[in-house]
């Protein structure tokens, strides 16, 4: 890690256990890299300690610091200045987070493009004690640059804090060298404002990069009771108007600065006149406010307070209605605090066998980031078996074929409220789906630069056009994960035949015929693409050899689809052999591969099955890429021919530049397949 980072993250911590894993996840997501993450934790007596901790083992970017004894929130910020490394301070508070994955880089850009600025800010989101967002504060309304002393003006003829707390804004750390000022209590962060301000000017984005949480645990909730902010406001007003250039500098009026002073006044008068410490102020600011201007301020304040209150209404109430329709913030934010969120899932996949398999350790990943959460999958009804034995989905929903279907699914989309939908699809059937989900996050794995339907979803993850030239298809699903800001769990993923499915297996009669103290060699020489099928006479010479030797019981399996192969190599032997005629399902289909030893099979659906559930595998393969659909396990022998062919067995027919439209497989020769299946079913026994 360089010795000066960019940007330092800086989150002072108070009792905050509940909220900092919130607050850190919100950082490690972003896309911007250079920073720092600096975690003081003031004398905290939760478990705040052992959060630190985790987070600072996981992360070299993050140093913890825990103090015996509690220095107070501006002591607390101060410290963290003071260790800071970066050119850019961002405070986060230990119970707010960011609202972006782009919200660090997009602030640092506003101060690297206008040098003038000392100060950036953005509008934010309210969230309450439970994570739900309550509103959208946008006090400046304006994007752009402003000017640091009209600014601070504005903020005074306001009698209040226009910029934001200290997650809503980053600043330039050798303009704020001189730290917070430990005499204010409440204001502290606008009197830092104000500093920055006086050097400099403020670039402001109306995009809400941060999550500022209210409740009544934090110390500026203790201290709005006691009306302290109104004193340090008069405070404050009384440093600025020291400055004889102060009103020059901002461009106030002679009435606008008269009616800047008034309400200073007015609103200590009105809600804090019993505070003595600051009694000598209102008569500092008395003498430059004469009865004859006291009179008229009251009268204009009169007037137009009523106007400035129904305005504020309107604008709140229009706010909250814009907090709602934040969408990307909202989706960011579902996918923090992977130890407390429970989020409902949709996981998009409509086929095919393998895929869905291969899907695994996705749902395993979901599961272990968010052990709380629902996860449901929806495919189409001839693959939902596949997700009815994976112990990590909850629920299945299938693909509709039909409007009765489709309003049924509408209904249960409506019923179900998922909070994150992940297409791994992008057809336009799906992305209708995801958009009917009214999920707040929706998000669309795409290979390649045009995404389906790109506003039915809130955020697209594509994936470069070369990326699967030498990576498995599982590491093309696991961008999803990197687009949710979930980590890829490292561990196996196996699937568990149910007991049921197990002891209908065990009863088949093709099955208790067979000789026992042999091992099981099941072949399952049908494939979903006619190209990709050995010769049957090819499967009869090698399951005719095997049982000759007694090396192993041959059982042949094929679906419906199937059955002319099964039927073509039984012809083609002298010998008979078990061959299972019973149509099965996915589940059953998962504990036959678990109840033999071995698989012969080609590149498909039924090999990735069978390597899930832990059994070995010998597979034939044309001229596809075998780094895309290998399959999955150490243990497993792949079979192909010499490529580029050199004697083509269909030149009339093969497409090189095509792989699913090639008879590539059939160069593959009986001894080799025979000499593959000795060596596995020797280590089997």
């Amino acid at each position: 890690m360089p010795t000066t980072p960019k940007i330092s993250v800086l989150i002072p911590s108070f009792n905050y256990a509940r909220f900092l894993p919130m607050a850190i996840e919100s950082v490690l997501a972003q896309d911007f890299t250079d920073f720092e993450i600096l975690v003081s934790d003031d004398a905290s007596t939760d478990d705040s300690a052992a959060v630190i901790a985790r987070y600072a083992a996981k992360d070299p970017r993050i140093r913890g610091q825990l103090h015996p004894a509690n220095l107070g929130m501006v002591a607390n910020w101060n410290w963290c200045l003071q260790q800071a490394r970066g050119e850019y301070i961002k405070y986060l508070g230990g119970d707010d987070c960011l609202a972006s994955r782009h919200a660090l880089g997009r602030m640092a850009a506003l101060l690297d493009a206008h040098p003038q600025a000392t100060l950036a800010a953005s509008a934010r989101l309210i969230l309450d004690e439970n994570s739900e967002v309550t509103a959208l504060w946008d006090e400046l309304h304006q994007p752009g640059m402003h000017n640091g002393p009209k600014t601070i003006a504005r903020c005074l003829r306001a009698n209040r804090n226009l910029i934001g707390e200290p997650a809503a804004v980053m600043f330039r750390r050798v303009a704020a060298s001189r730290g917070f000022n430990p005499n204010m209590r409440q204001i502290v962060d606008l009197e830092m404002w104000f500093h920055l301000l006086l050097q400099g000017d403020l670039a402001y984005t109306l995009e809400p990069f941060c999550f500022f949480r209210r409740h009544g645990g934090q110390q500026t909730a203790v201290n709005r009771e006691s009306r302290v902010g109104d004193t340090e406001m008069i405070q404050l007003l009384t440093q600025c108007l020291a400055d004889p250039s102060f009103r020059t500098h901002t461009g106030l009026s002679l009435l606008a600065y008269r009616r800047v002073i008034f309400r200073g006044l007015y609103y200590l008068r009105k809600s804090a006149p019993s505070h003595q410490k600051f009694k000598t102020i209102p008569e500092l600011l008395q003498a430059q406010l004469p009865r004859r201007w006291w009179t008229l301020c009251w009268l204009l304040h009169r007037v137009t307070q009523p106007f400035e209150n129904l305005g504020r209404t309107i604008r709140l109430r229009r706010l909250r209605k814009t907090a709602q329709g934040a969408t990307e913030q909202l989706a960011f934010l579902r996918t923090l605090s992977p130890a407390q969120a429970a989020p409902r899932i949709l996981v998009i996949r409509r086929r095919y066998l393998g895929d869905i398999v291969l899907l695994g350790s996705v749902f395993r990943s979901l599961r272990r980031h968010w052990p709380q959460a629902h996860l449901t999958a929806l495919v189409e009804r001839a693959y939902t078996g596949v997700t009815t034995i994976n112990p990590d989905v909850d629920d299945i929903l299938e693909m509709p074929h039909g409007i009765l279907e489709w309003l049924r699914l509408i209904r249960t989309l409506r019923r179900e409220k998922f909070t994150l939908v992940l297409d791994f699809d992008n057809r336009r059937k799906t992305a209708l789906v995801t958009r009917l989900s009214r999920a707040a996050c929706r998000v669309a794995l795409h290979h390649g630069p045009k995404v389906c339907r790109p506003r039915f979803y809130t955020r697209h993850e594509i994936v470069e056009d070369d990326f699967l030239v030498n990576r498995h298809i599982t590491d093309f699903y696991h961008r999803m994960l990197r687009a949710v800001n979930v980590p890829l769990v490292s561990e196996p993923f196996l699937l568990t035949p149910r007991v049921a499915d197990l002891d209908f297996v065990r009863r088949l009669p093709e099955l208790t015929s067979l000789p026992p103290g042999r091992p099981r060699l099941l072949v399952h020489p049908g494939s979903r693409s006619t190209y990709r099928v050995w010769p049957a006479k090819f499967f009869a010479e090698v399951c005719a050899r095997l049982q000759t030797e007694g090396a192993a019981s041959v059982i042949l399996v094929a679906g419906p689809a199937e059955q002319a192969i099964v039927n073509a190599i039984r012809q083609h032997m002298q010998t008979p052999v078990a061959c299972l005629q019973h149509p099965l399902e996915v589940p059953q289909l998962a504990a036959l591969f678990a109840s033999v030893d071995l698989l012969l099979c080609h590149d498909s659906g039924p090999m990735h099955l069978a390597a899930a559930v832990g059994t070995r595998v010998v597979a034939l393969y044309g001229s596809q890429n075998l780094a895309n659909w290998r399959p999955l396990g150490a243990h497993h022998t792949v079979l192909r021919p010499p490529l580029p062919c050199v004697n083509c067995v269909s030149p009339s027919i093969c497409r090189p530049d095509e792989p699913y439209f090639n008879h590539c497989v059939r160069n593959i020769t009986v001894p080799d397949v025979l000499a593959a299946l000795h060596a596995q079913l020797r280590t089997a026994t």
